[in-house]
């Protein structure tokens, strides 16, 4: 028994290590795993993640946090009875049973995360003939301008509330399932998107994800698309689509963003195009205006409407309230945390830009319009 339980921990262990290995020295090792293994690797935990509404993933963050916390404080007891040389059977099957889980974790969060942030970029694979293109100054500004005049223009088209927030007027099952319709209707464009889709779930700890500032989750070990409950309405189609992108392999969030604005601009909904344009608004503006270099050189230039930044708030009124009476801890601490998790992680896994590679979306939209118009009417 004792044998075999090693030989199991150093297989699992040995096997995402080896995986992982390849994934940073194989070129085209990720893709080959993307395009014929993932979906059946990940076919599972989606299978059984989508019998329920609720975020399985959110349960099993939960539940690890408490074995980890568990963990650190029957540790010191461990050795010591250990040093003294008294029994202590239940505690080692603990942590034996702790390591092991621990062995299937990573390999699960290889499988179904790990390998795929070192898959060819969307640009290698879909806009290879942009691929170190440099763009100027003018086509940057047409795409700039070109939101700005119709996110201006669609945002006196919706249902609002008495505060002026807007409503979806379908309600949250249909956006659900609208979004998961919209991101598997690129896969004749993207074909990694094609296959099953489990709907976006709403995580019942949305107040935390509030204080840190993130619309949404991927959760490898249950593969689901989470999203904050509590963020502004008209932000969550496109959240929805990003966290789905994610699920199906694309791990770079510039990649997902694009992902997310091509399914919502592409929808027949038009609250789902709003949403799209939104979420990349703010990356596309920061550049130009960075590339212009002066306030008074931008201000040239079509202005966003000041009902256009009301809807691209992070939290409504309710939404800041709700965070600030569920608050566990203080909300510029979690923020900060989340921040470097966020960066360390994206950083461990070979992107080097951290956090910041989420703007790096300005670029496939440029990518996106030049193929477009080589394409012709």
């Amino acid at each position: 028994m004792k044998l075999a339980y090693r030989i199991a921990v150093y297989t699992i262990f040995a096997v995402a290590f080896l995986l992982n290995l390849l994934s940073w020295t194989w070129n085209g090792f990720s893709d080959i795993y993307r395009d014929a293994v993932y979906g059946y690797v990940s076919f599972p935990l989606r299978s059984l993640s989508g019998m329920t509404d609720g975020s399985v993933g959110e349960i099993l963050l939960c539940i690890g946090l408490g074995l980890i916390l568990f963990s650190l404080l029957a540790a010191p007891g461990l050795l010591i009875r250990l040093a003294k040389g008294k029994k202590a059977s239940w505690q080692v099957l603990y942590f034996k049973c702790f390591l092991l889980l621990l062995a299937v974790v990573s390999l699960i969060m290889t499988l179904n995360c790990f390998i795929l942030y070192h898959c060819s970029s969307l640009e290698r694979l879909y806009y290879p003939e942009a691929e170190g293109r440099e763009y100027d100054l003018e086509e940057l500004k047409e795409l700039r301008n070109r939101i700005v005049l119709q996110v201006n223009e669609m945002s006196s088209l919706f249902e609002r509330d008495e505060d002026e927030n807007l409503i979806y007027a379908p309600g949250m099952e249909e956006m659900k399932k609208k979004a998961a319709g919209s991101v598997k209707a690129l896969e004749g464009s993207i074909s990694q998107l094609a296959g099953a889709y489990n709907m976006p779930k709403e995580l019942r700890f949305s107040a935390f994800m509030s204080q840190q500032r993130m619309e949404g989750y991927y959760f490898p070990f249950s593969m689901e698309a989470n999203i904050n409950g509590d963020m502004s309405e008209i932000l969550k189609p496109a959240a929805m689509c990003h966290e789905l992108a994610h699920t199906k392999g694309f791990m770079y969030e510039d990649e997902a963003n694009f992902i997310a604005y091509l399914a919502c601009v592409s929808s027949d909904d038009p609250y789902f195009q709003y949403s799209g344009y939104l979420c990349v608004l703010n990356y596309v503006d920061n550049d130009f205006y960075r590339a212009l270099g002066s306030r008074e050189a931008y201000d040239a230039y079509p202005a966003i409407s000041e009902r256009v930044r009301w809807d691209s708030r992070f939290l409504t009124d309710g939404g800041k309230k709700k965070m600030e009476e569920e608050a566990w801890l203080p909300t510029d601490q979690v923020e900060k945390a989340a921040e470097s998790f966020i960066s360390g992680n994206l950083t461990a896994n070979g992107i080097r830009e951290g956090s910041l590679s989420y703007g790096k979306v300005v670029r496939l939209l440029l990518d996106h319009d030049m193929a477009a118009s080589h394409a012709g009417p």
